[in-house]
C-alpha cells in the first residue's frame, strides 16, 4: 500500500516538473515526505520535506508552510530529536494561528503534548492536549482530532499515575 503511494507520488512529482507546474510541487513533496516518514525512511523524508519548505517559501505558499513545519516536527519527534521537533512544531503552530488554520493549530497542540510526554512530563502534555481538545470542541466537530486527543489524554493520565482517570477518558 505505501509502496504504491510512493510510486504515485514520484509520478506526480515527475509530471509536475515536466509540465512546469511548480505551484503543485510543494504539496507533492509534502505528501511524499509524509509517506516516507510513515514507512520509516527518515533521511529521505527529511530531504523531501526540506525541499517542500524551500518551495513554499520561494513560491510564497503560506498555506502549505505550517503543514510542512508540522511534518518536519513530527519527523524530528520520531527520530528522537525533541528540541528540533519542538522548534518546528512551535513554528508551524505560530504560522497556523496567524493564518487562522484551526486544524493545523490543533495538530500542533497534539504534537507538543507528544513531545512533553516523551520528556516524561505528563502534566505539561495534558495541558497541551487539553488546549487542543478545547479548540476541537469549539469547532463543533467531534471527529478524528478529538478521538486522537482523547487517546493521548488517556495515555498522559496513565503516565501521570492517574489510572482511573485514564480509564474514564478511554470510555
Amino acid at each position: 500500500q505505501w509502496d504504491k503511494s510512493l510510486g504515485l507520488m514520484a509520478k506526480a512529482i515527475d509530471l509536475a516538473e515536466r509540465h512546469g507546474a511548480t505551484q503543485m510541487l510543494a504539496g507533492f513533496h509534502l505528501n511524499h515526505g509524509i509517506i516516507l516518514t510513515k514507512v520509516g525512511r527518515f533521511g529521505e523524508a527529511g530531504a523531501t520535506l526540506e525541499k517542500s519548505l524551500r518551495l513554499c517559501r520561494s513560491l510564497g505558499d503560506q498555506i502549505r508552510e505550517p503543514k510542512v513545519m508540522l511534518a518536519l516536527g513530527r519527523l524530528a519527534f520520531l527520530e528522537g530529536k525533541l528540541v528540533r521537533a519542538e522548534e518546528s512544531v512551535l513554528t508551524g503552530k505560530h504560522l497556523a494561528e496567524r493564518l487562522r488554520m484551526r486544524r493545523e493549530s490543533i495538530i500542533a497542540d497534539e504534537y507538543l503534548g507528544d513531545i512533553q510526554l516523551a520528556r516524561h512530563d505528563a502534566e505539561k502534555a495534558l495541558v497541551n492536549y487539553g488546549i487542543g481538545l478545547e479548540k476541537t470542541r469549539a469547532l463543533g466537530q467531534a471527529g478524528d482530532l478529538e478521538a486522537e486527543l482523547l487517546r493521548r489524554v488517556a495515555e498522559g493520565q496513565r503516565q501521570a499515575g492517574r489510572a482511573e482517570d485514564a480509564i474514564a477518558t478511554a470510555h
